[in-house]
């Protein structure tokens, strides 16, 4: 019989096809191309904490959350649908449940240079979950506010780690700091 040959042929195609893959991305969907590349952070905080969230195009499904410079956390994109997205953070020490979180974006500015993200409270699954077992229409209950934080170190620093966006003189309101003399604002 022919057929067990020809489905352990296209099993073992399968796997050496996904094993060769280019990439290596954590997440199973991809953060909008407008978010990559930039580094946001609450528009309201009354902490000393500075709370950032880092999207990169290194690897555009995920997200990294830092605080005074620390990584506090990584998000990785699960299932986007129209605004809404399910991100997936793994439980420290869990190999067998994942949380899922609901948030939909209220496209409140197309440029993405402030965001507001309506989110629902996360849950454990055991299994991958469906959008409707995430996004159930009734646990959006929380509202946060982002602000692209722009460039993020100075003109005469290198960058030398992801998430480090280097100020040009463009990005002075004026040209104090006696390298953009020429420029006119």
């Amino acid at each position: 019989m022919i057929l067990p040959e020809l489905i352990l042929f296209s099993l073992c195609l399968l796997i050496q096809s996904s094993a060769d893959s280019p990439v290596n991305f954590l997440g199973t969907c991809a953060f909008k191309c407008s978010m990559q590349n930039r580094t946001y952070t609450r528009a309201i905080s009354n902490r000393e904490n500075l709370t950032r969230i880092i999207f990169s195009s290194d690897d555009p499904t995920k997200l990294v959350m830092t605080d005074n410079g620390i990584v506090t956390g990584v998000e990785e994109c699960f299932i986007r649908s129209g605004p809404f997205i399910i991100l997936r953070r793994d439980i420290l020490g869990n190999n067998t449940h994942s949380e899922y979180c609901c948030r939909k974006d209220a496209n409140y500015d197309v440029s993405e240079n402030i965001r507001v993200t309506h989110f629902d409270q996360w849950k454990v699954f055991h299994d991958y979950p469906h959008l409707c077992d995430v996004c159930t229409g009734v646990g959006l209950t929380g509202t946060r506010s982002f602000a692209e934080v722009g460039c993020n170190i100075p003109l005469v620093c290198p960058v030398t780690m992801e998430g480090q966006v280097q100020c040009g003189c463009d990005d002075m309101s004026k040209p104090e700091n006696g390298f953009c003399c020429n420029d006119v604002h």
